[in-house]
């Protein structure tokens, strides 16, 4: 799943589709479309012949204009979307996004039994990693990722470029680890959000790989990534048989 959001990248629609297209040539297999996108639904109905777009949102009403642009899955960091997606005929990704690493997988689980009781066919559960938690149950939840597999309830996992990652490496992306691992040095505060490209950031590529490569061999099933070519490399190195 490659990652078209805003963060300021996009002069227009046209740049934004630009960019959905460069992705979906990396290898992306679904967009996943931010609601911050200007003249979103024009976006999404040109890239949706092209693949699967999923909108980014905790908005009914974004989600229902999304689906009627061409969007097929909504990712949903409130996950209670449900229902409009049932309505739509639509999958629906179920985000954690609550604080701490308790509880989450039953969580999840009664979430996406209820969807799935509702009428949604395809529901998907997310961890929700570093959203409103610290770095000690972010790194405890993905080291546990292997129980929200067992659930048998397909899960996706979200890593890419996010703080808990370069506070993770600490090198050229200086942030504030909360609480500081052992022998990890805890960097100094700079406010940038987790989504935004940045120059300063490319140890947060290399975290992003290990994640998700740690992720993958662990049965995680879906992959939201910024750097799709990377990762989709990578996948195909991590899973090419022996000739």
């Amino acid at each position: 799943m490659g990652v078209l959001n805003h963060g300021g990248l996009f002069d227009s629609p046209d740049d934004a589709v630009a960019r959905g297209l460069d992705l979906v040539a990396e290898g992306a297999g679904i967009l996943d479309v931010g609601d911050d996108l200007p003249q979103l639904s024009d976006v999404i109905a040109a890239l949706a012949g092209h693949t699967r777009i999923s909108i980014h949102t905790t908005d009914p009403v974004v989600a229902e204009a999304a689906f009627t642009a061409g969007a097929t899955l909504v990712n949903d960091l409130s996950a209670s979307l449900w229902p409009i997606a049932a309505d739509a005929g639509a999958g629906w990704i179920a985000v954690h996004g609550a604080s701490g690493d308790a509880m989450v997988r039953e969580w999840l689980v009664e979430r996406a039994t209820t969807a799935l009781e509702g009428g949604v066919d395809e529901v998907w559960i997310d961890p929700g990693l570093g959203v409103g938690k610290s770095l000690s149950d972010t790194v405890a939840l993905l080291g546990r990722i292997d129980e929200l597999v067992a659930t048998a309830i397909p899960v996706a996992v979200a890593t890419s470029r996010k703080r808990f990652v370069g506070a993770l490496l600490a090198a050229s992306d200086a942030r504030a680890v909360e609480p500081a691992l052992p022998g990890l040095l805890a960097p100094p505060l700079v406010e940038v959000a987790d989504d935004e490209v940045m120059t300063l950031s490319d140890d947060r590529i290399e975290g992003s790989l290990a994640t998700a490569m740690f992720a993958l061999v662990h049965g995680v099933a879906l992959l939201r990534v910024h750097d799709v070519r990377a990762t989709v490399h990578a996948v195909r190195l991590l899973t090419a048989e022996a000739a």
